[in-house]
Formats: C-alpha cells, structure tokens, sequence
C-alpha cells in the first residue's frame, strides 16, 4: 500500500478511503435504523458520560492522523486500525451501560453475573496453585476456538507456581481480583436474598486467596487502593468482620502453602533492585527518541509494536507514545470523570446500598489509575472489559440517582 518510501500511492489512497467511508456509512445507517426502531436503546436526556467519550474518541483519532501524516509502515498502519477497533468496543461497552441501564436491580444483575465469573477465575487460579497443573490448556468451548497463547504456570519465589487463571497475564489476574472485592463485600451486604449473600461472601473469600497467589505486587498495591477508598465507607462492624475472615485466610494459606506469604512480602523487600522495578523505570529513558517530535498527539495509537521495538509495562507512557500529551489527558479524564459521577450519585444517594455501591465503583477507577503505572493494563481484554462495564456503572449511578426532572409547563 506503500511505495519505498513510505509515502502513500494516491490510487490505493483512493480506493482505500472509499472503503472506510462505505464501511463508516454502513455502520451509520445500521446504528440509526436500530435506534429509530428501538428508540429505547438510548436513554435521552444530559449524560456527561457521553461527552467524556466522545473527547476520549477524538484524542484517539486524532493520534491516528498523527501516524498517518508521518507515514507509518504497514505493520504500523495494521497496529493502529487493531488499536482503533479496540477503542471502538472499549467506549462502546462504555456507552450500553451508561445509556442502557434503567433500573438499579438491573444494574446490581449485571454486576452478580460479573462476580460469579470472578468466582470462577479465582476457583481455576487457587486449583492451578495447588495442583501446578495449568487447567486452561484442558478447557474446549464446543464451537470456539483459542487464538492466543497461554501463559501457563510460572515459577516464583520458594518453588511456588505463579497462576493467571484464564486471564492473558498473572498481573491481569490479579488487579480483576482486587478489583471485584469490593463488589463482594457490597453483594455480601446489600444482596436481596440470604443465599445470595452468603453466596457473595464465599466468592469474596476465594477471590482474597486468588490475589497472593498470582505473586505480583501489582495486585498486593491494587488490593491496598480498594482498602483505602473503602475502609471509610465501611462501619467499625464491617471492618471487623471483614479482617477477622481475611485473618483466617492467611492463616490457612501460611499451613496450606508454606513460603507463599513470604515469598509475596518478599516481592517488596529491596524492590529498587529489582530487575523488573527498574525495567520500568528505565523505561521512560528509552522512549525518549520516539517521542521526539511527537509530544502533542504522539506517534499514533498502536503504533508503538513491542517486538519491532520494545515491551512497555506502563499503561501511562504507553498513552504518552502512542497519544501523547493530549492521549495521557484524555485517559485521565476517563477515570476522573467516573469518579467524579460516582462521588456525585454518592452524595445524591439516600439509601446505604448505593453509597456502598458508589464508593465501589470510587475504587474501581482509583486502582485503574494506580496499576496503569505498573503494566500496560488496556492491552489485556479481561481487565479492559471489566474497566469498561463498571465506568460505564458509574455513570449509570449518576442518572439513576439524578433527581427527576419536573415536567415542562403547560400552555396556556
């Protein structure tokens, strides 16, 4: 599509420009005949969520006119379309739970179907630590096919396993974890039924095991975040029959796994020396000649191809190179503005459930911006997708406890 020099060939430029206008126009037309024919799929009315996307949207495009007007190779090019597709689901996912949300009981369903599929990450990760028996090489989806690799067990420590469960990374596994322990405890609380909530405490109790058993600190500083947003949300009541269970648990893993705790308190010990610690930080040094010349809109999003030059553990200065500056705003805005949405639902909230539940999602965003310091977290589906439903929950909260809107008066 490119001659030698890198420089677009008007004809194929042509051609190719026609096609993504048709492709543009047919998703167009599908999206409005959808809405005309089902006009509740968008809910109307002011939603900030939608602005924020739409920002959002724009600073990725507009990276990718960046590359573009650079002249990126084809391996470039394919990278960024891939990135774009991926921006396109990401906000979409955003957007169905922002706008097609109408009901809290709805929204709490979504987020038990969200915690049973946790349970069961955590249930694969805890049999794959005692067993050392990668589980997820033996699971066949009739009708589904795996296109990636497994990354199986990893050895750590005093010859323990490192286990991601069926997430693409053991940090992966991890922060999803850290993550929906705070819905657990919610669930746990507020469920409607008994069963239900004992059924939450279990899956609460497996998903605090899971966490040390992936050996990363990423997910020892994700579960810390999730405590320090919500211990103030919590009474003296709650803490106490939150520790005394967790108590417990360590226990049972220190006669259960002998060396795992060690091991994982270990991981913190001498950290500045650690290769991996300083591979990040040294990081920063490295992109400096591919940043040069492209501080403003970057070199385009996903561009920068890890095996043609190199592997990037940080969500932040990989929005810096592909972005840049206004690609780094654009990301912090997106956890900002749901945190700003689920702090104002929280103070419009009257019922305790949905303070919790805002405090919940409070955290969600809190640990997404501490752990995209530690890998490059929206480059892993599992987490990406969680990221997306629950933002999109935040602003779902902020229109489901708006006030009503008083009707327009009458003319005379």
């Amino acid at each position: 599509m490119r001659d030698n020099l890198g420089d677009w060939s008007s004809d194929v430029f042509s051609s190719d420009l026609l096609h993504r206008r048709l492709t543009g126009d047919c998703i167009s037309y599908v999206c409005s005949s959808n809405l005309r024919s089902s006009p509740r799929l968008v809910t109307r009315g002011f939603q900030p969520m939608r602005w924020i996307m739409f920002l959002f949207l724009a600073a990725m495009l507009a990276s990718y006119a960046a590359g573009l007007m650079r002249g990126m190779p084809a391996l470039e090019d394919n990278g960024a379309v891939r990135a774009i597709i991926g921006v396109l689901g990401f906000c979409g996912a955003i957007l169905a739970m922002a706008d097609g949300i109408h009901r809290k009981e709805r929204l709490e369903g979504i987020i038990r179907v969200m915690l049973l599929g946790s349970a069961l990450m955590a249930v694969i990760g805890i049999f794959q630590a005692f067993l050392a028996l990668d589980i997820t090489a033996y699971i066949q989806i009739p009708g589904l096919v795996y296109h990636g690799n497994l990354n199986g067990l990893e050895m750590r420590g005093a010859g323990h396993m490192r286990v991601a469960s069926t997430t693409g990374h053991y940090i992966e596994f991890s922060t999803v974890m850290a993550m929906m322990l705070p819905f657990a405890v919610h669930m746990g609380r507020f469920a409607p039924t008994r069963p239900m909530r004992q059924w939450s405490g279990v899956a609460g109790c497996l998903m605090f095991m899971a966490v040390p058993m992936t050996m990363s600190r990423t997910g020892i500083v994700a579960l810390a975040m999730a405590l320090i947003v919500m211990i103030p949300a919590w009474s003296w009541r709650i803490r106490f029959n939150i520790v005394l269970p967790c108590i417990g648990m360590m226990i049972m893993l220190i006669f259960a796994m002998p060396g795992l705790l060690g091991t994982v308190l270990g991981l913190f010990q001498g950290w500045d020396k650690d290769p991996s610690v300083q591979s990040r930080a040294d990081d920063w040094e490295t992109v400096q000649p591919w940043l040069s010349g492209h501080w403003i809109l970057g070199r385009g999003q996903g561009t920068f191809i890890p095996t043609e030059y190199t592997w990037l553990d940080n969500q932040w200065l990989q929005q810096l190179v592909g972005g840049g500056i206004i690609g780094v705003i654009a990301l912090a805005v997106l956890h900002i503005g749901a945190i700003t949405l689920a702090a104002i639902a929280y103070r419009r909230s009257t019922r305790l459930a949905d303070r919790h539940l805002c405090a919940c999602l409070i955290a969600v965003q809190m640990i997404a911006i501490a752990v995209s310091f530690t890998f490059d977290s929206l480059g892993f589906r599992t987490y990406a997708l969680f990221l997306a439903i629950l933002t999109g929950a935040a602003a779902a909260m902020w229109r489901l406890t708006a006030p009503p809107t008083p009707p327009p008066p009458a003319l005379p």
